[in-house]
């Protein structure tokens, strides 16, 4: 039996954590016995920690103040070391900044692997600032080599942090994300119908969804112009409708540009079952400025919509050729190139057969036997 301990700041509803979660889910537990440590606090009430437990998964929370993991790095690692002693951990699977700068000090004594989640340059400015963000990166570029092993949730992840590490390409391998396809499904038109009555959307008319953090770095306010433009115009009609799954730095922003004149954009807040606001809707948005893997993106086409998104390497990754036919893809940042795929994205069906091929490529379970299969090599030596 191998333990694989799972290193996490703290569980909440992230892409990370989904990850985390989706990996454990689908974990041969004749095989595996997966733990996952806590850095932070516990939320209470989160989905995901109530799922785990009841899937036996033992989740030990550490309780660090963010200031206390940036400040006292060397000393929390050996906290984590003696709880991965105490629980006879054959590898650390780290998730992010902080666990990654922890794993990159624990590597000496035990088998560490790290997923790179994101591309550091791009979210460390965008959640922290020029300054800290900088910093941030610094820091971690110069500490995550020590780690060892790497999964690398996109091509364009892994082209990012190859060149930090010797051999780098071959190192570091390309797992990519997994969807949930139980949950995130195609609705045929009764289940559709169903799903907005039971969640207070108007019964016809088309409806945008965007799903994700309200910050600058996913520019939901280029997607509320855009939208107030094209219904100003009467480009669209007065029965389309945009709604926003998420909350962030940017709600009041966002609920300012909205206005009081239009009822035809709504901000939802963050809401835990987003599959059902997906199969409710019409179409997807995303305007994120970078991605690492674009998991939002995924969940839309697994339920089938069309889905107007900024020209990313990780979105063109995901869907291939021919999904689409590339239609749907604006620059970061162009208003006017976002409105024209949102108009073009109301005549747009997608292939069948191509939604099809993706939701079997980006199965969740797919991705879980991936992890499953590095565990076994890495922990090979310990036989």
């Amino acid at each position: 039996m191998i333990t694989v301990a799972h290193l996490i700041n703290n569980i909440v509803q992230s892409g990370p954590v989904i990850v985390m979660r989706n990996i454990i889910r689908h974990m041969d537990r004749d095989k595996f016995r997966p733990i996952v440590i806590c850095l932070r606090h516990e939320e209470k009430g989160d989905p995901i920690v109530k799922e785990l437990r009841s899937i036996d998964v033992k989740c030990i929370y550490l309780n660090y103040s963010l200031l206390s993991l940036e400040l006292q790095t060397g000393g929390v690692a050996r906290k984590v070391l003696s709880v991965l002693q105490t629980e006879n951990a054959h590898i650390v699977h780290s998730h992010g900044y902080h666990p990654d700068l922890i794993a990159s000090r624990l590597s000496q004594n035990i088998i560490c692997i790290s997923t790179l989640h994101n591309i550091c340059k791009d979210d460390f400015t965008a959640l922290k600032g020029n300054l800290l963000g900088n910093y941030m990166k610094f820091r971690y570029l110069h500490s995550f080599s020590r780690i060892g092993h790497y999964a690398a949730i996109s091509g364009a992840v892994q082209e990012y942090y190859a060149p930090h590490i010797k051999d780098g390409n071959e190192r570091i391998r390309i797992i990519h994300n997994g969807v949930d396809l139980f949950l995130f499904q195609i609705p045929d038109e009764n289940y559709q119908k169903k799903l907005r009555h039971q969640l207070q959307f108007p019964l016809s008319g088309k409806i945008f969804l965007v799903v994700g953090r309200l910050s600058t770095l996913k520019d939901p306010l280029i997607i509320i112009r855009a939208f107030k433009s094209l219904l100003e115009s009467q480009k669209l009609s007065g029965d389309s409708y945009l709604f926003f799954v998420g909350d962030g730095p940017l709600s009041d922003a966002c609920q300012k540009e909205i206005g009081d004149k239009t009822h035809n954009i709504r901000l939802l807040g963050f809401q835990k079952n987003v599959h059902e606001y997906m199969m409710a809707a019409d179409y997807a948005i995303t305007a994120s400025h970078s991605e690492g893997f674009g998991l939002n993106y995924l969940e839309a086409i697994a339920c089938g919509k069309p889905v107007v998104a900024t020209d990313l390497p990780p979105f063109r990754e995901i869907c291939g050729t021919g999904f689409q036919d590339n239609e749907l893809f604006f620059s970061v940042g162009n208003q006017k190139e976002l409105e024209d795929c949102i108009l073009k994205s109301l005549g747009h069906t997608f292939n069948p057969q191509k939604v099809s091929d993706i939701r079997h490529r980006f199965f969740a379970e797919t991705m879980s036997v991936q992890y499953q299969n590095y565990y076994t090599e890495l922990s090979a030596p310990l036989k």
